[in-house]
C-alpha cells in the first residue's frame, strides 16, 4: 500500500509553526519551553503550560496601570492579541478563566473583552463567543459592558446569541 500525502489544514500548519517556535526558543533561550511527554514509545511536545498561564496573568496585571482610550491601541491590547495569536484556544482559556473568575481588575477586563471581540482569528472564535456570552453573567457592571461591546463587534454573533 502506497502512503498518501494529505494537505494540512490551517490549524494543523499553525500548530506545526507553533511547535517549531517554541522548539526554536528553547535552542536560543535554553529555557524549558517545551516538556516531553512519552506515550507508548512516542514524544508528543507539549506547551510548558504553566509559563503560558503566568504570562497572560503579568499581561492582565501590568494592564492594571494603564490607561485605556476607546478604539485605541495599548500595550495590553497587543500583549492580548500577541497572545491569542500564538497560544490559540489555549490562550482563550486561560483567559477565560481569569476574567470568569474575576481574578483580574474589571477594567482590564472590560478592554480585554472590547478587543476578544475585535480581533480576527478564525481559530478561536466559538471560544471567544463563549467568553464573551459568558462574560455577561459577570458581577461588574463594566465587565458585562466590555462583553457587550465585544460581542457587538462580532460579524455574525447577535445572530448566533438570538438563535440560542
Amino acid at each position: 500500500m502506497q502512503k498518501q500525502w494529505v494537505p494540512l489544514s490551517t490549524t494543523h500548519k499553525w500548530k506545526l509553526c507553533f511547535i517549531m517556535e517554541i522548539a526554536m526558543r528553547k535552542a536560543i533561550t535554553n529555557q524549558p519551553i517545551i516538556e516531553e511527554t512519552k506515550y507508548d514509545n512516542t514524544i508528543a511536545l507539549q506547551p510548558d503550560i504553566e509559563n503560558i498561564k503566568e504570562e497572560i496573568a503579568g499581561l492582565f496585571k501590568a494592564g492594571k496601570y494603564e490607561f485605556f482610550e476607546d478604539g485605541m491601541e495599548s500595550r495590553f491590547s497587543k500583549g492580548l492579541i500577541s497572545a491569542i495569536e500564538k497560544y490559540d484556544v489555549l490562550a482563550i482559556e486561560i483567559i477565560s478563566n481569569l476574567i470568569l473568575s474575576e481574578k483580574v481588575s474589571p477594567e482590564v477586563a472590560s478592554e480585554a473583552l472590547r478587543w476578544i471581540g475585535k480581533i480576527e482569528h478564525n481559530a478561536t472564535y466559538e471560544n471567544r463567543l463563549y467568553l464573551l456570552e459568558q462574560s455577561l453573567k459577570c458581577s461588574s457592571a463594566r465587565v458585562r459592558d466590555g462583553a457587550g461591546l465585544g460581542i457587538s463587534n462580532q460579524k455574525s454573533a447577535v445572530a448566533s446569541i438570538s438563535k440560542r
